[in-house]
């Protein structure tokens, strides 16, 4: 069940993570920094997209398993429980 409910969640975290300019701006940045060689660059731009997607949704999983409600689909920051709170720039 569990397993289920992580891949409906994940399918619906992606589309907002690859909608939201601040997290686009962010995973370009990052991967900017540390991409060497530079073909790299893709593979942690969309490992880290992908990843926080994966990082949200199963959060979304604990909060449904406890009855907690959950937006469909989150269309804001303010909808998300994990959060980068760093606020500096990434620099090599």
């Amino acid at each position: 069940m569990a397993g289920e409910i992580f891949l409906i969640r994940e399918g619906f975290n992606i589309v907002h993570v690859y909608t939201c300019k601040e997290k686009i701006a962010l995973a370009k940045q990052f991967s900017t920094v540390v991409a060497h060689p530079v073909w790299t660059k893709p593979l942690y731009y969309h490992g880290l997209l992908v990843g926080w997607a994966s990082l949200e949704s199963a959060l979304d999983v604990q909060s449904i398993l406890k009855g907690e409600k959950v937006a469909v689909l989150k269309l804001s920051d303010k909808d998300w429980k994990n959060k980068y709170k760093g606020g500096e720039k990434f620099r090599r």
